[in-house]
């Protein structure tokens, strides 16, 4: 076993760690780098969970729906980010640079395709092999990973056979940052992150040293997402399945100390894999970001979850605290409830009207007072469709995928949302299919690569 807090190839990670400071997809300097040469190099580099836990999907959450906050406290924050994604602003970058919600993924993207690439260099022996492969698959899942958080921020959704010619992100697959950069098509987008982690599932073993690390439940649960996004149900039950078939163990909230301020554990017993959302700000949390009434209202007097997930301020409003990793960031991981919600969903789309009840039952009973729950017994398809996407707006709050949810939902009539929000008496309005679901790139990675900016 590899000690995490002990890493040897000092003047390696001297280089590496400063991709925190400049974007390595723009960055045109010579690497006088000593790369990794050996598995156990490669185990070390990708256990650099200061780099690998981050994801960096916090414009879904600044520009969603789960929240609002008051004139004065949009006022007081400095961050332009925050502040300007917060009312769909087309530039939110405030003349800002460095913009780590674009650097951090090209860094981890940076990382993996050294240790690819250094794995291409190595034939490991009959006694390494299983080791050689899941560092390699975890290279592939955390690659993977890096562009999914780019695509769904700055490229639009992706329908198959619809918009595939559409511009995606760039597509770095070498650590050589002096390779003239591109915009790959959308297609081209997804069929990297599917295939990195269709690739991945066949080297990754089951159960992870920690749960920061990459697992085949892992690369399986993050297919099943990045399934859902693409309105492909039969692949996103496909992998939501497989997955739940290694791994499926949904917390009891009966069970739970609701007393601390965050009652949730790290690495609890739902968690499939940990990670945080960067950069998080104190814009959404309590007391600032408050939960809007409605969606509160939603949650039956029974339902552990509204104490488990909220705390309630002085004026009476409500704030979120149900985060899974113990702390006050965002959890950005992988967790059983969304894999259930993403079977169930699948399930219902595509006829399977039991499993989708028995998902849905299995979660909910875990959530509410003992005796209190009365099963979900809905045979409608549609009907059942709205109850299980009510159920994701409800159990996976602040984690990035309510905007997932919106771009995906915008393209189905009758499913279709348009935002609101009212800042200083200014109404701004975000409707459907609406160009700024796709932010726009930092102006200076246009300066530094020429790539085509957003519309």
């Amino acid at each position: 076993m590899i000690n995490r807090n002990t890493f040897s190839l000092l003047l390696m990670m001297s280089v590496l760690t400063s991709g925190c400071k400049k974007d390595w997809l723009e960055e045109k300097r010579d690497l006088a780098v000593v790369v990794p040469t050996s598995i156990g190099d490669m185990r070390r580099l990708m256990n650099e969970t200061n780099t690998f836990r981050n994801d960096y999907r916090m414009l879904a959450v600044f520009a969603g729906d789960e929240y609002y906050v008051t004139d004065n406290t949009w006022n007081t924050m400095t961050w332009p980010i925050s502040r300007l994604s917060y009312i769909w602003q087309g530039d939110i970058y405030g003349g800002e640079t460095n913009i780590a919600l674009w650097d951090g993924s090209y860094t981890q993207i940076f990382y993996t395709n050294i240790v690819l690439e250094g794995l291409d260099k190595i034939t490991a022996k009959h006694n390494e092999l299983e080791e050689y492969n899941d560092v390699k698959g975890s290279a592939l899942f955390f690659r993977s990973r890096a562009f999914y958080a780019l695509a769904t921020q700055f490229a639009l959704p992706y329908i198959n056979g619809e918009n595939g010619d559409a511009i995606g992100i760039p597509l770095k697959l070498k650590s050589d940052i002096n390779e003239p950069i591109y915009r790959s098509s959308l297609a081209d987008t997804y069929a990297q992150i599917t295939n990195d982690l269709k690739a991945s599932v066949g080297l990754l073993r089951v159960t992870p040293e920690i749960k920061t690390d990459a697992s085949k439940p892992a690369a399986m649960g993050l297919l099943a997402r990045v399934y859902l996004a693409m309105a492909d149900y039969e692949a996103a039950y496909h992998y939501a399945d497989s997955c739940l078939s290694l791994y499926n163990s949904v917390l009891d909230f009966n069970q739970l100390d609701l007393s601390p301020r965050y009652p949730f554990a790290l690495y609890n017993e739902e968690v499939i894999f940990e990670s945080a959302l960067q950069t998080y700000s104190s814009f959404v949390g309590a007391p600032n970001g408050r939960v809007d009434s409605s969606l509160f209202a939603e949650y039956d007097t029974n339902d552990l979850r509204r104490d488990a997930f909220f705390v309630e301020n002085s004026d009476g409003t409500h704030s979120f605290r149900g985060v899974y990793n113990g702390a006050t960031g965002l959890f950005g991981g992988i967790s059983i409830n969304e894999i259930l919600l993403i079977r169930a969903e699948a399930a219902a789309r595509s006829g399977r009207t039991e499993v989708a009840v028995a998902d849905l039952n299995s979660l909910l009973e875990k959530r509410f007072r003992t005796g209190f729950y009365r099963p979900v017994q809905q045979n409608d398809r549609e009907s059942l469709i709205d109850l299980i996407l009510l159920e994701r707006r409800k159990e996976l709050l602040f984690r990035g995928l309510r905007w997932e949810d919106l771009r995906r939902l915008n393209r189905e009539p009758g499913r279709e949302m348009t935002l609101m929000r009212t800042v200083n008496g200014q109404t701004y309005v975000l409707e459907p299919g609406d160009k700024r679901y796709v932010f726009k790139i930092p102006e200076y990675v246009l300066i530094e690569t020429g790539i085509e900016q957003n519309d």
